[in-house]
């Protein structure tokens, strides 16, 4: 298992039905998952397999969220 020092962040093994992670996400508060394709090796660089999957609550809380980053 890999060793992480930051308090904030969380490794798991593999799941097999993410749905249910992105639920259990969701009634935390969370606002999403970070998680690697599976078709696709570990290996560094700028080619990367990692994706964020937001939580459906994260989504519906900020869906106007926008409107802060529009230009005068």
């Amino acid at each position: 298992m890999l060793k992480v020092r930051a308090g904030w962040l969380r490794f798991s093994e593999s799941f097999t039905e993410g749905a249910k992670l992105l639920v259990a996400g969701d009634r935390m508060g969370l606002e999403g998952v970070v998680s690697k394709k599976a078709i696709m090796p570990q290996r560094s660089g700028s080619l990367s397999a990692w994706i964020k999957v937001k939580c459906p609550g994260w989504r519906e809380r900020n869906r106007d969220r926008w409107h802060l980053f529009e230009r005068p």
